[in-house]
């Protein structure tokens, strides 16, 4: 069971779902990078997707990755991918996929075109190595539909890179692969948190063994980073959680956001 989480001093409706913007620094990491990390964002009629993507923009990162989840409704993630497809990542835009992907699309098939036709990789139990940054970037299945195999997603890893696997829910079980960094969301925090009370607190998804609900921390030998995500799911709201998206810098010659 997860226990209890700080809340934030928020309440969200869809409209102000804009981001804040959480700077994540690893100065010894072996890699020289600086990440655009975003998961969860639902894209759906209302959101504000223009000031969404110019959060993202302002990041100057050289990747971007899309922790799963993109999508709520098929037409909405269209534009938002499009708003995406305009900035400029030198290293490439990568994603793994979500439930709500899946339910949204009718298939994760039909899923990865979409992002493909706006220049997004989808990563499904498979990884790339970024050689300019010595980076290997590994992606799990999603867990609801699929079957996330988090060794062989990291099993191209050159030795030495350093290893950053994303899987959409923070499975305890994708830290078997021994990454470095694992970037993960679904849990919107919790979308409401009273008093530091969220649903994961009282059991919801115990069966998928989550190692935590938001935030940083170290498990199993890595780091962790669950984000709390842009959007919401079912009910357009969040209580006591905060939209966020995350830039991750790599490296000792980084410049803060």
């Amino acid at each position: 069971m997860i226990g209890l989480v700080p809340p934030d001093r928020a309440v969200l409706t869809l409209n102000k779902m804009v981001p804040e913007i959480d700077v994540r620094s690893f100065p010894n990491a072996r890699a020289n990078m600086r990440i655009a990390f975003a998961s969860d964002l639902h894209a759906r009629r209302g959101m504000r997707i223009s000031a969404i993507a110019d959060k993202i923009a302002g990041l100057h990162a050289d990747a971007l990755l899309l922790g799963g989840d993109i999508a709520d409704r098929a037409e909405y993630t269209r534009s938002m991918l499009c708003a995406l497809q305009s900035i400029a990542f030198p290293m490439g835009a990568f994603a793994v996929c979500g439930n709500n992907d899946i339910e949204a699309f009718g298939s994760r098939r039909a899923f990865g075109k979409a992002l493909h036709e706006f220049g997004i990789r989808l990563l499904v139990n498979e990884g790339v190595f970024l050689a300019g940054a010595n980076v290997y970037l590994g992606g799990v299945d999603e867990a609801k539909y699929g079957f996330p195999d988090p060794l062989s997603a990291l099993s191209g890893a050159p030795r030495g890179a350093y290893r950053i696997l994303m899987s959409h829910y923070p499975l305890s079980r994708a830290l078997t692969a021994r990454p470095n960094l694992m970037l993960s969301g679904h849990t919107h925090g919790g979308q409401f948190n009273f008093l530091g009370i969220t649903p994961y607190a009282i059991g919801m998804e115990r069966r998928y063994r989550l190692c935590r609900v938001s935030g940083m921390g170290e498990h199993a030998g890595a780091q962790v980073l669950v984000s709390r995500g842009v959007g919401a799911s079912r009910i357009p709201l969040r209580i006591g959680v905060r939209s966020e998206i995350h830039l991750i810098q790599l490296g000792k010659n980084q410049i803060r956001h």
